[in-house]
């Protein structure tokens, strides 16, 4: 295999944080923070605020973030065809760590799975937007969330919690994830 086989890591870090970034606008939360720029935290980095406590509704939507990386990775490997280095999906350890915890203090049933299936669903539909923002990313590293036009993007569907509950509930019957 040659080097074009395989997904760069640019790509791969600009639509994980891609990812996290259109969910974390289509829930409702203001960016904080915006960069592909390897840190302490990671390869890269979206900050946001939720502007309420992590509960509920919240928590859900939290939840819907952190996993959105992870599944923006998967749709960039579907789309492209192309390999991992290693075989592996960067910087998902965290975020699931992160989604677990925000799934507890949501109180509701579910799993990380149901999650993603969620996730998936949405991300696929508003691939444009996510392809868009990761481009931006790879030309600006760091961008002010300040400057973007946040009307132009996205945001949940006023159904998605009786989608994620159908989700949950295929779960549970042996239907689903």
């Amino acid at each position: 295999m040659t080097a074009d086989d395989f997904e760069s890591e640019l790509d791969i870090v600009a639509y994980h944080e891609a990812g996290h970034a259109v969910m974390a606008i289509a829930c409702g939360f203001r960016l904080t923070e915006l960069s592909i720029n390897p840190s302490d935290v990671g390869r890269g980095f979206v900050g946001y605020v939720t502007g309420a406590a992590l509960e509920g509704e919240i928590a859900q939507k939290a939840a819907l973030v952190s996993v959105s990386g992870l599944v923006a990775d998967m749709l960039l490997s579907q789309q492209s065809g192309k390999a991992r280095p290693n075989d592996e999906f960067l910087g998902h350890f965290n975020d699931q760590e992160n989604a677990h915890r925000y799934i507890r203090l949501c109180g509701q049933r579910g799993s990380i799975d149901d999650y993603m299936v969620l996730s998936m669903l949405f991300l696929r539909e508003n691939w444009s937007h996510v392809s868009r923002f990761a481009e931006m990313l790879k030309v600006f590293p760091t961008m002010n969330p300040g400057a973007l036009n946040l009307e132009i993007f996205p945001k949940l569907p006023e159904d998605w919690r009786r989608r994620l509950d159908s989700v949950v509930a295929q779960s549970d019957a042996g239907m689903g994830p």
